[in-house]
């Protein structure tokens, strides 16, 4: 969690902690935060971590996704993971198809992702109320930057590095009057 999971501040170490309490549990997860956070990066690891972290992760969007799409995506995840980022957008069929797979039992684990309240989606009955209540087994919610500003040298300097590892070039050595800026 701590190579994939970047920061220093106490937000970034209780989110790596409980990834890792998360990971090797077989349950649903659902991972939340605001736009930007890494909703799907996080969701990958505990996928890694976890005791299927050596079987497929398989990661698609949930809007537009049918109930035999998501029937095809549990087949392609047996073993490993499914992911579905966005998963408010989930159409009510697919909606009640996936609650159906869950109480039945699948051979993936499923993890989703939202940036929108679910509780409050399925309050407003535009998300089904047993299937929040079924993903909401685990929950990982992703601190926003504004919460951890500490973090944002760590990873500018993080993805600085990779962007020049990328562009075959060695990383620039940043200022730190341009960290603290």
């Amino acid at each position: 969690a701590a190579r994939m999971l970047f920061g220093q501040s106490e937000l970034a170490e209780g989110l790596r902690s409980r990834v890792r309490r998360v990971a090797p549990l077989e349950t649903e997860v659902l991972v939340s935060g605001a736009p930007g956070t890494g909703i799907s990066k996080v969701a990958e690891v505990i996928h890694l971590m976890s005791p299927r972290g050596q079987g497929a992760f398989v990661k698609r969007p949930a809007a537009g996704l049918t109930p035999d799409g998501f029937a095809d995506l549990c087949r392609e995840a047996a073993g490993g993971s499914l992911y579905l980022d966005e998963i408010a957008a989930l159409p009510s069929e697919t909606q009640y198809a996936m609650l159906e797979a869950l109480e039945q039992g699948l051979e993936a684990r499923v993890l989703v992702g939202s940036v929108a309240d679910l509780a409050e989606e399925a309050a407003r009955g535009r998300f089904l109320p047993d299937l929040f209540y079924r993903l909401d087994v685990m929950r990982v919610r992703i601190p926003a930057l504004l919460e951890r500003p500490e973090d944002i040298p760590v990873l500018f300097s993080h993805y600085v590095a990779q962007a020049a590892e990328q562009a075959g070039i060695a990383a620039p050595n940043i200022p730190q009057e341009h960290l603290a800026a």
